[in-house]
């Protein structure tokens, strides 16, 4: 039977496994007997209700889906962070109640920077800390939620299966039948198709989207889910400006500093910054280690699955008739620290690094410096070991990649400066930093991986 689970996109929700939460979390659920119980008995319950024409197909989909979020739970890809999910919760259940929605969500908190959410079908959702990061008023958050609400209602996931489900059927049968004819009236059938032109058999690139679900929520689907969204925001009582906040956030810029941030963050007293190090370099340091020379491999982040933003932002503008100043949702630098952590551990010093100094030029980062020198000294450290282990241009994207001038001097100095600069930056920035936070758990816990690393 051809598989018809879409893993590249349900596996790509997720940050990959071992997501390690040195600072703060790790938020791991406890007990996770309730929830998986739960997922497995609402897999077998939707499995029943698909016509038993197509069940073998979709009890693929629904199994793996289960399986997926299980080990989502277990790897701690999934945040189970109290105070965030009550929040969540709190916004959609205001959503349903207002709405009278038949649903009974679950959303799920994902250690992933991307800004997005999705509906998995069924009332299962899933909020990416990017989003919450990005999106930092309850209103955006809100119009997010009523999306994925429609998407749910609309049973776009479901239609999709299905539809997925058809087509796998039908291929399984072409091949039946091909299988059946004995060798001479295959021949005989190839002869006559050629001479028609009629075409053998589903095409590679058919059979690539069946297995792989490529094709994603299209125009249409993303423009009702906006429109029906809406309805449900405004019956909640959320002012209409949501959605346009929220569609606008998604284009905005996370990774922003002011020109000479490097300049002012990347010094010690012993190691001072050099401007050499943000001139624009004749070679990347790391030369082919990798292969990130290979076409693509650095693209930008970007919401594939919601096609044509621009016109969905334009469509909702015309909605805007309020100047209602948005309360914030409250987990914004929650969301930040953890983006920070993912970014981290998943080979990405560049965006941990930026990511730290946009922590300490942020107003208000005098509450944890500390936690965010410790970031940015293990950044470095893990720029050293990405020389060491001949990963550096995967690791360290082109001085282009960002668009923003003070983020590009940033790239520019992981390019021109060294491995013993990356060292000596980190062991000083820790050193300085522990005598005036010398009881610091995050300095010390990066002084302990700086001194065990050789």
């Amino acid at each position: 039977m051809t598989r018809l689970l879409p893993l590249t996109f349900l596996l790509g929700l997720f940050l990959s496994a071992n997501a390690q939460q040195d600072f703060f979390g790790p938020y791991e659920l406890a007990d996770t007997s309730e929830l998986f119980t739960y997922l497995d008995t609402l897999e077998a319950q939707s499995t029943r209700a698909v016509d038993s024409t197509y069940r073998s197909y979709v009890a693929d989909y629904l199994g793996t889906r289960t399986e997926i979020i299980k080990g989502a739970v277990l790897d701690s890809s999934l945040v189970f962070a109290p105070e965030v999910m009550a929040s969540v919760d709190q916004v959609l259940q205001r959503i349903i109640e207002a709405n009278e929605l038949d649903v009974s969500p679950r959303a799920f908190i994902a250690r992933n920077p991307k800004i997005n959410a999705a509906s998995l079908g069924d009332g299962l959702f899933l909020v990416n800390v990017g989003l919450l990061k990005s999106v930092t008023s309850e209103r955006g958050l809100a119009f997010v939620l009523s999306h994925e609400l429609a998407h749910d209602q609309l049973d776009h996931a479901g239609a999709s299966m299905l539809s997925r489900a058809t087509r796998a059927k039908e291929y399984d049968e072409e091949v039946e039948a091909w299988n059946e004819l004995s060798r001479r009236k295959r021949r005989r059938q190839i002869r006559s198709m050629r001479r028609s032109g009629e075409r053998m058999g589903p095409s590679m690139t058919e059979i690539r989207d069946l297995i792989y679900a490529n094709k994603r929520h299209s125009r249409a689907n993303e423009v009702a889910a906006d429109s029906l969204g809406m309805q449900y925001l405004l019956a909640a009582g959320y002012d209409r400006t949501a959605g346009f906040d929220a569609l606008g956030n998604f284009y905005s810029e996370r990774l922003v500093l002011p020109v000479g941030t490097a300049a002012k963050l990347l010094t010690t007293t012993d190691h001072p910054f050099d401007p050499a190090w943000t001139e624009a370099p004749t070679t990347m340091f790391g030369g082919s280690f990798g292969g990130a020379s290979e076409a693509g491999f650095w693209r930008h982040d970007s919401l594939r699955t919601h096609p044509d933003l621009g016109l969905r932002i334009e469509l909702l503008a015309l909605a805007v008739d309020s100047t209602k100043v948005p309360s914030p949702h409250g987990h914004t630098q929650w969301a930040q620290r953890e983006i920070l952590n993912s970014y981290l551990y998943e080979h990405q010093p560049a965006h941990a690094l930026v990511m730290a100094m946009r922590g300490l030029v942020d107003e208000g980062a005098d509450e944890a410096p500390d936690f965010y020198y410790a970031m940015a000294a293990r950044s470095l450290l893990e720029v050293v070991r990405a020389i060491d282990e001949r990963y550096f241009d995967k690791a360290i994207p082109p001085s282009k990649y960002f668009p923003d001038p003070g983020v590009s001097e940033v790239t520019l100095f992981l390019q021109n400066a060294t491995r013993n600069d990356f060292w000596q930056l980190a062991n000083g920035i820790i050193t300085e930093q522990l005598i005036h936070h010398p009881t610091s758990a995050h300095l010390l816990s990066a002084q302990e991986e700086l001194t065990s690393y050789k």
